[in-house]
């Protein structure tokens, strides 16, 4: 029986043998020809930054060195067996190189300049000697972007609940009607416009729960001055239902300032004086503002000037929309001659709402509206209906729709 014995042969070509270490930087390279080294590499880390690198090749040391100076510019320098070859500087801006300093050994340091335009565009750049002699010069000539149109969007909402135990119905409709410039568009074309009007209707066993009707118009100029913005709305409520035969709210001027720029995160405060109209009907026995008690079912109106001082946070994305707006209404000229601040005669409102996009064009909407106005109790009979939440001056309404809505223009 014979026996064979298999020799390995001798690798022949190029072999990488490379090292890391325990966070997975690379320490060492070595490249062989043949089983013979060719060049090794030794890398060193400060921390995940790779600071320096020495390249053997044969009797040829080359380092460079990777470096951040003290004004945050980036340095990168090349030294050869010893000798000083070349230092890099980069200073940049806003993420932006805006300048880049280039020492070579026995030769004259240069000096490369960038000058950008509001979108980021490269407009101009220039090199200089250390001795102020220009090399040479470019200048972009950009033609400004074509002008997009802000197109029109028409929304109509819809929401209806039905539960047989009760026999009770509820019912929201709303149409909507916006025109909604994006914030880069707001140089050229800064002017927005809303209007909505919102239909809730209640039925319990045949009766009537729920009448009201709420509609809103808005226009604001963006961008007046940098960060401010002037505005005006006019809001009107109606639910006879509640003993509401109205509420209006006109400002004919307001000045809103943005914390945040931008179409994603939003946050801005603002104040606007406004005409506060309300005409609530009181039962009888009841007393109009004032003190005059009134001996049948009376239409009690008042008229008063208050401001508005609104905070309103929120984000969105081509998926979810969310918002909080927090106002402040206080009567600015009450019958004693000074503002009550959160007393008897100011309101607080908080309306959040949430919209999730299920398709292009259609949506889920929530939205939450708590107010606290103590003069709301006038729309109640607190006598036979003590737990009404009108009687402590609160509302609170809920309100979940599907939104179909379309663009008219772009």
């Amino acid at each position: 029986m014979a026996l064979w014995m298999w020799a390995t042969p001798a690798f022949a070509g190029e072999e990488i043998r490379e090292s890391y270490d325990g966070l997975g930087h690379p320490i060492r390279r070595l490249v062989l020809q043949d089983d013979s080294l060719v060049e090794e590499q030794v890398f060193k880390f400060d921390g995940d930054k790779m600071v320096e690198r020495t390249t053997t090749r044969g009797t040829e040391v080359t380092v460079e060195r990777w470096a951040v100076g003290p004004a945050g510019e980036a340095i990168f320098e090349l030294q050869k067996n010893g000798a000083f070859q070349s230092r890099e500087t980069t200073y940049s801006e806003k993420g932006k190189v805006v300048r880049q300093v280039l020492e070579v050994a026995n030769e004259p340091a240069k000096t490369t300049t960038w000058s950008y335009d509001a979108k980021g565009n490269v407009i101009a750049s220039e090199v200089q000697l250390s001795d102020g002699t220009v090399v040479s010069r470019t200048v972009a000539d950009r033609a400004p972007a074509p002008r997009t149109k802000v197109p029109l969007t028409l929304a109509v909402d819809a929401g209806v609940a039905y539960n047989s135990t009760v026999d009770a119905m509820d019912m929201a409709v709303g149409f909507s009607v916006a025109r909604k410039p994006t914030s880069e568009q707001y140089a050229h074309d800064p002017l927005e416009v809303r209007s909505s009007v919102m239909y809730r209707l209640g039925r319990s066993k045949g009766e009537k729960t729920n009448d009201d009707l709420v509609a809103n118009f808005g226009l604001d100029y963006n961008q007046l001055v940098k960060h401010l913005t002037v505005f005006l709305f006019t809001n009107l409520n109606r639910n006879p239902t509640a003993h509401l035969n109205a509420d209006l709210i006109v400002a004919p001027i307001g000045v809103k300032y943005d914390f945040l720029e931008g179409d994603t995160w939003k946050l801005d405060a603002s104040f606007a004086p406004v005409w506060n109209f309300r005409s609530v009907v009181v039962q009888p026995g009841a007393a109009c503002e004032g003190g005059a008690v009134v001996d049948s079912e009376t239409p009690c109106d008042t008229s008063k000037f208050r401001g508005s001082f609104r905070v309103r946070a929120g984000y969105s994305s081509s998926r979810v929309k969310v918002s909080d707006v927090v106002e402040w209404l206080p009567n600015l000229v009450p019958a004693d001659g000074y503002p009550k601040g959160l007393g008897t005669d100011s309101v607080f409102r908080n309306t959040a709402g949430l919209e999730v996009a299920l398709s292009q064009r259609l949506s889920l909407k929530e939205s939450f509206v708590f107010t606290r106005d103590p003069t709301l109790a006038a729309q109640a009979d607190c006598s036979a209906d003590p737990n009404n939440l009108l009687c402590d001056g609160l509302s609170f309404v809920t309100t979940t729709t599907l939104s179909f809505k379309w663009d008219v223009g772009s």
